[in-house]
């Protein structure tokens, strides 16, 4: 989860945690750049200066020493764990927190603890200014209204697609082209000798089901 201000514009203004990005599987500076503009911004990382004031919250890490932290703003990595008991206990002060970031929105549900956290930040801090999903797993959604429950346990309303053809994507994704290499390895004669008998055999039982099916 990344906790940042954007109230202002320096680093110096770093007085209130901001966004809570959880779900996180690694900590990568594509995240970074989605905050701003979740598109455009994709290859455009923030100032080093910014990254450098990531500081992560794990259970290596004492009550006090986060206390300390949460008080002092700036940006932060917290498990859901870490956060939810802060919360509860009052170690964090809900109104500190101006808004939220979710990534993997898709493994939200009703049960999940990103769905806790996100009530009780609501409930406790009316003021909020955002909370903020993605999910890079359209299909999860897919099937009988699973995005309507799920918008219900994020706290949302609105909806944006991207798809991979959008022309802002496509742009995107352009400007950084992944190398592929390919490689090929020759068959042997005798790799050659299997795969003429196998494709013997399945024209043999292709051969047989058409004799059994007259719709063929």
């Amino acid at each position: 989860m990344y906790l940042i201000d954007f109230k202002e514009q320096t680093l110096q203004s770093f007085e209130r945690l901001e966004i809570i990005d959880m779900k996180l599987d690694s900590i990568n500076e594509k995240y970074y750049s989605i905050v701003e503009n979740p598109v455009s911004r994709l290859s455009e990382p923030l100032p080093t200066q910014l990254i450098k004031r990531l500081r992560v919250v794990n259970n290596e890490i004492g009550i006090k020493e986060r206390s300390e932290l949460y008080l002092s703003g700036g940006i932060m990595s917290i498990t859901s764990r870490i956060l939810i008991v802060d919360l509860l206990t009052k170690r964090i002060p809900s109104y500190f927190i101006t808004g939220i970031l979710v990534n993997h929105a898709e493994r939200v549900n009703k049960t999940s603890m990103e769905a806790f956290i996100l009530r009780v930040y609501k409930e406790e801090n009316q003021a909020c200014r955002f909370i903020k999903a993605f999910s890079d797993s359209p299909e999860s959604f897919t099937g009988f209204s699973p995005l309507q429950p799920t918008l219900h346990y994020l706290q949302l309303r609105k909806v944006f697609l991207w798809p991979h053809y959008h022309v802002t994507i496509r742009e995107c994704l352009e400007e950084r082209k992944v190398e592929v290499i390919e490689l090929y390895q020759s068959l042997s004669n005798s790799m050659r000798e299997i795969q003429s008998a196998i494709l013997e055999c399945i024209d043999a039982c292709v051969a047989e089901l058409r004799k059994t099916n007259i719709a063929w």
